[in-house]
């Protein structure tokens, strides 16, 4: 059985879920980047430049929000690590063991 999470534990997850958020936010917000730059290029109309802002908006942004505003920060670090976010190495020796039954978790689905 693992030990509970320290204070420190748990400020070391908190930060990492917030790397891990902003890097999944990034890769979706690369996304509307891409659909800028066609908008730009005159490869499309401002009325789906701005359906695509607002189904962003709803839609990856709304969601990541809410899933990395959770109660479990330690499951959103094993989320990131699963996902490529986050490196086993910037999770650290301390927590990354501590974290692999969740890892194995997440790996099935």
């Amino acid at each position: 059985m693992n030990k509970p999470f320290s204070k420190r534990d748990y400020r070391e997850l908190r930060r990492l879920a917030g790397q891990a958020y902003e890097r999944e936010l990034n890769q979706e917000l690369q996304k509307l980047y891409e659909i800028f730059h066609r908008w730009s290029a005159g490869e499309m109309l401002a009325g789906e430049m701005t359906d695509a802002i607002h189904e962003f908006h709803h839609g990856p942004n709304r969601d990541l929000f809410k899933l990395y505003n959770g109660p479990d920060c330690s499951l959103m670090v094993a989320r990131g690590v699963a996902k490529g976010l986050l490196s086993r190495d910037e999770v650290g020796p301390e927590l990354m063991p501590r974290l692999e039954h969740m890892l194995e978790w997440i790996s099935r689905d």
